[in-house]
């Protein structure tokens, strides 16, 4: 489905006022950025590890980037649209979703990054990447961005355009598959 088709926007939550212009039936997200009144680069900036986290965390590291560039591709050409919308980055994250299923692209297994820190870690278990990748992708998405990259629930769940409850729904059985294949 053409992501610009009205069809759309009703399939995600989008509603159009009488102005035409569009605007989420999500809740807003914690921070207002948008692209109006400040600079598109901005707006990406304040945007961008967020956003390229999901993406990464849902379909790896390769696939993860070729989304973030359509969905900030989509920004770019609709950022008027996007200016009147109060989740915008839970609306590109959709954008993102529906770019991978109307490519029908070939699903590959998340290839999780390393990321890379100024300070010591401890080593993580070394069955980790292999307990997650057998998490489903709803889980292992809101388990790395609440887990891993520090979100809160709030944002996590605004970002996914789902309820805190279905977030926390995830978290608890990702964990508990997590626990089950690494005490395996």
């Amino acid at each position: 489905m053409d992501i610009s088709d009205p069809q759309h926007h009703r399939a995600i939550g989008v509603k159009q006022d009488q102005g035409g212009r569009l605007s989420e039936g999500v809740a807003p997200s914690q921070d207002s950025c948008t692209p109006v009144g400040e600079s598109f680069e901005a707006f990406v900036e304040s945007i961008g590890l967020r956003l390229s986290r999901a993406f990464v965390a849902r379909y790896g590291v390769e696939l993860g980037a070729e989304v973030f560039a359509d969905a900030l591709e989509w920004a770019w050409e609709h950022r008027d649209d996007l200016a009147a919308m109060e989740n915008s980055v839970g609306y590109l994250y959709r954008v993102g979703q529906t770019s991978v299923r109307s490519n029908v692209r070939r699903r590959h297994r998340a290839v999780l990054p390393v990321e890379e820190s100024g300070y010591a870690m401890p080593e993580p278990n070394p069955g980790l990447h292999v307990a997650l990748a057998h998490l489903t992708d709803d889980q292992r998405v809101a388990v790395l961005l609440v887990h891993a990259h520090g979100y809160s629930y709030a944002e996590a769940a605004s970002l996914l355009g789902i309820s805190v409850s279905t977030l926390r729904n995830h978290i608890h059985r990702g964990m508990n598959r997590l626990r089950k294949h690494l005490e395996h």
